[in-house]
Order: C-alpha cells, then structure tokens, then sequence
C-alpha cells in the first residue's frame, strides 16, 4: 500500500509539515509495511514559505524588522533565491498571530507585509512572490503601497496614519517620485479565487472571521468599491471580478499600481510540489485542514486536491478538525466528532490526529 499525505496546516493548531510528521509516524505503527510519501502543502496562506522551500535553489532567509496587523514591533523572515523574493504575508500581517481579544479589522493593515517587500526591493531583487492568505485584514492592501511611499490623503486633503487601515477613509493619492521599483516582476499567489467587492467579496465573506461587524463589512466594501473607481480615474485597470481579486482583504487593488499577476495558490503548489505525478502512484490519498466547509472549493488547496483525486478514482480520506460541509466524494474524519476526555483537539492536535488515522476504513 502507498500512501501520500498531502495536507494544509490546521491554522492556529498544527503545520501542514506536523500533520505529516504525526500521521506517518502513526501509519508505521499500524502498518509497518506500507510506503508513506509526504507532501506538506500550501496554497498561499500560512505555511507557504516551508511548503516551498525544498523546491527552490540555494534559498536562504533574511530577518526583517517591520510590525504586525495592529502595528506592533516584530521581526519577519522572507526568502531569496535566484534573484526571487517569496514573501508569506500571514507571517508579517496574519491573522494567527493576533490575539482574538485584540483584532481590530479597523485599525489592522498590511504596513508590516509592506515594510518586507520593501526590504526584499533593497535587495535589488527581479522578482517578488508575495504568497497571500491568512491575513488579519480587510484594507485593499493600502497598508502596504504605504509602506512602499504612496501618500492616502482623506476627505479634508490629509495624509492618512500609516498606523490605521486607510480603506475607509482614501479620498485621493499621491506618489512620491522615484519611490515605486521599476521593472519589477510581481506576482500575488492567491489562497482563494473569491472577487474583490459584493456579496462573495473580501468584506463579506473573509471580514466576519477577522471581527468586522455587520456595519463594517458594508464600510469596507464600499471603500473597496471608492477605491476601485480612484484608481480607475488614475487610468489603472481594475477588473473587481477578477478570481483572486478578494484573497487576504483584497491586497491586489492597491497593489495594482505594481502591476500584480495573480496566481491561484493551489494551482501554483499542485504544479511546484509534481503533487499529480505522486497522486497517480499513490493507493490512497490522506488531506486535511482545519476547517472543511464551502470556502474550500472556492480555490483552496484541499478543494483542489479533492477535485484532482476524484477524477483519479483515486480513494481519498480528508481529516479536519470541524466540517459544516457534506463530503460524499471521501471517508471525512473529524476531530470535533472524536472523544479524548480533557484533551483540546487545537492545544493536542497529535492525539487528535492519531486517533483519527485509526479510524480510518481501507
């Protein structure tokens, strides 16, 4: 029997690189026989600088100091390697790293996520990956053309605070001359495909889960929309329904005065890792991530992994830690349907996730 593990990171509990660690470890002692190939995986969010890793030539980390969603002090690492920056946003303005008692979807921006890529232009690099999920904010990546030199000016003509999220507040622009890096190739690797503005935009469907209020959703949507328009005005293309264009709280619509492709994350991973090339070897398939319900089919990797394994015929088991979500295609396994008495499946993932591989019906 061969088995390939291939998950996402359980966000806030466990790694995609542990989820194999464990699940392989415990598959030996069950059946010591069997072949266990481990893909950890990504597709933009957190996790994606270790999931890319061992596909780059001679990569080497740099540490940055830069500040987090709500502007606290923090050091960041990035990679280089062959003249590339890869940048993991949820590492610089991510939503795990901020205390639930402290999201402020109003005051958190990407000034920190800016900061680095600031940095990584210093380093005269051609390219910049900037790997986009996972984010604590919903500010149209104002944070981070900020950080680079842009000037939001508000409805009295003022200069907009660095420290707060300026989406709401953008009346007009102003760049200072020089200060945009020219020639530069950057891409934005999107963890989901949802568009920028509406009801299946970055507001709507990702502000809830980083505190926005009802009220504030419908702020921030309306600044999405504002923006767009400015920029337009400025002769900057802005195509709102774009898949991608909503990914971390819709950091393409400031950052296309760069010029961004946008990459859909899974498909950027599937294709780096040869995941299919394993996938067509592999007896049975095991993925996961903390939560399965319908935004992983809206570009995420485990979505995607379920596509390509069904039209394999290939038998696949996904082990999340909740669901609200049928799942007729595979064998689901749940955490919050598992019993470990005084034990937390996000503080004690291993446990979860030994007893879950046992459940597991060939």
């Amino acid at each position: 029997m061969h088995v390939l593990l291939c998950p996402d990171s359980f966000k806030e509990s466990m790694s995609a690189f542990e989820f194999c660690k464990y699940t392989s470890a415990c598959i030996k002692e069950i059946h010591p026989d069997w072949d266990v190939t481990s893909i950890p995986m990504a597709d933009g969010g957190e996790g994606s600088l270790d999931a890319i890793l061992p596909y780059l030539k001679n990569p080497h980390w740099k540490t940055v100091p830069c500040v987090d969603a709500i502007h606290r002090p923090m050091e960041a690492t990035y990679l280089i390697s062959d003249d590339i920056a890869y940048i993991e946003l949820a590492k610089t303005s991510g939503l795990a790293s901020i205390e639930k008692d402290k999201r402020d979807i109003m005051k958190a921006n990407t000034f920190g996520t800016g900061m680095v890529l600031q940095d990584a232009i210093s380093e005269n690099v051609k390219e910049v990956i900037l790997f986009a999920g996972g984010s604590a904010t919903v500010d149209a990546g104002t944070g981070i053309m900020q950080a680079l030199g842009l000037t939001l000016l508000d409805k009295n003509n003022t200069a907009i605070p660095t420290s707060i999220n300026a989406l709401p507040h953008v009346r007009n622009l102003k760049m200072g001359k020089n200060k945009l890096p020219k020639g530069l190739d950057f891409k934005i690797i999107c963890d989901v495909s949802n568009p920028l503005c509406g009801p299946r935009g970055a507001a709507h469907i990702y502000g809830p889960q980083k505190g926005a209020s009802e009220k504030e959703v419908k702020v921030l949507d309306t600044g999405m929309q504002h923006l767009s328009a400015l920029l337009g005005d400025l002769g900057i293309d802005i195509n709102t329904e774009k898949p991608g264009m909503g990914a971390a709280g819709g950091i393409a619509l400031a950052t296309a005065i760069l010029n961004p492709q946008l990459i859909q994350g899974a498909s950027y991973f599937i294709q780096k890792t040869l995941l299919e090339e394993h996938m067509v070897k592999a007896d049975l398939i095991i993925t996961g991530e903390g939560r399965y319900d319908d935004q992983s089919q809206m570009g995420k990797i485990t979505g995607e992994i379920i596509k390509r394994a069904r039209n394999m015929g290939k038998k696949l088991v996904l082990i999340c830690g909740t669901s609200n979500s049928s799942f007729p295609e595979a064998n689901l396994i749940r955490f919050d349907q598992l019993k470990l008495d005084g034990e937390d499946s996000f503080l004690s993932p291993e446990k979860y996730l030994r007893l879950a591989v046992r459940k597991i019906e060939l």
